[in-house]
């Protein structure tokens, strides 16, 4: 029987946000892609504000885990998205045009 791991490091307020904004930003993914790629969608300032947090937590976490991939209980999370889109993809997301 299978039974879930409670993450003691979630308990930190800065490593909660940090997997809370790259967990949003991971299942987000694909509908903002949709959205950006549209030639008459422009962002909101929130949107684009939201999108760049993603995509600059993303990258904080990819280099936190190439340093020490076993000390990083998010590493997990890096991986499976890098199965589902490739690195470049999800690093380079960003507004074409702002409103």
């Amino acid at each position: 029987e299978e039974k879930c791991a409670i993450l003691l490091e979630l308990n930190d307020k800065n490593n909660f946000e940090k997997v809370k904004t790259l967990f949003d930003y991971l299942t987000d993914y694909d509908s903002i892609k949709l959205k950006i790629d549209k030639s008459d969608f422009a962002c909101s300032s929130q949107y684009k504000n939201y999108i760049d947090k993603g995509v600059s937590t993303y990258i904080s976490v990819k280099e936190d885990c190439q340093s020490e991939p076993d000390k990083k209980f998010y590493c997990d999370l890096i991986s499976d998205s890098n199965t589902k889109h490739n690195y470049k993809k999800l690093a380079d997301l960003q507004c074409h045009r702002v409103k």
